[in-house]
């Protein structure tokens, strides 16, 4: 979801009202029930599992803010972006890293596994599927 500055205010007039600490655990009461979601269905694009995502993605970005707006950072948006962006380039290169060793030897769709280690990496991970 691309946040736009209604999309900012709404979120920010939330957080305002309700608080940091009340919204920590909103957020994590909204991830508890995706994976409810998530666990009880097979299909992907489950309306429950939709509805639970937006959820989710409602309360990380008002965490998001919460992060921003501690006074105690100097800098706090641009570190907390930094930081933030940081972490999540480090986990994909590890899975990447893990996948290119052979990382549980399993990829579901061919095309993903080859554009993610190249080809003849994909070719072996989905050959040991098949033995």
């Amino acid at each position: 979801m691309k946040l736009n500055l209604d999309t900012n205010k709404k979120l920010q007039g939330i957080l305002s009202y309700f608080g940091p600490k009340a919204q920590k655990k909103k957020f994590i009461e909204e991830l508890r029930e995706l994976t409810n979601a998530l666990e009880e269905t097979e299909r992907f694009d489950d309306d429950h599992v939709l509805e639970e995502m937006a959820d989710v993605a409602i309360m990380f970005n008002q965490y998001v803010l919460i992060i921003k707006n501690n006074d105690a950072m100097h800098n706090a948006e641009q570190v907390a972006d930094a930081k933030y962006d940081n972490w999540v380039k480090f986990k994909l290169d590890r899975t990447v890293k893990r996948i290119e060793k052979g990382y549980g030897g399993y990829c579901e769709y061919k095309e993903v596994c080859d554009s993610v280690v190249g080809e003849e990496k994909g070719d072996v991970l989905k050959n040991e599927l098949n033995d």
